[in-house]
């Protein structure tokens, strides 16, 4: 069996890995833009912030099967816009 290692990031708090910006900085590391231990800056806050957007607009036009009021873009937003 692989492991997943995103899956459970060492050193982060339970309560972290539903931070969204605590999955764009591991993402960051992961990249090679910035080292363990650095901080985001806004601008690239604000290019993750973007991205979940235009991803969230392509899905858009799907319907949530779980919430049929809902598109998958809405929980996208939702799970990756709440602090």
């Amino acid at each position: 069996m692989i492991e997943n290692e995103d899956a459970d990031p060492v050193g982060a708090a339970q309560d972290d890995l539903h931070d969204p910006v605590t999955k764009f900085t591991a993402l960051a590391v992961q990249c090679g833009l910035i080292q363990p231990g650095d901080k985001l800056d806004q601008n690239v806050l604000e290019l993750c912030a973007g991205v979940v957007s235009l991803c969230a607009g392509v899905a858009d036009g799907y319907e949530n099967p779980s919430c049929p009021d809902d598109t998958v873009g809405d929980h996208l937003r939702a799970v990756l816009f709440e602090h």
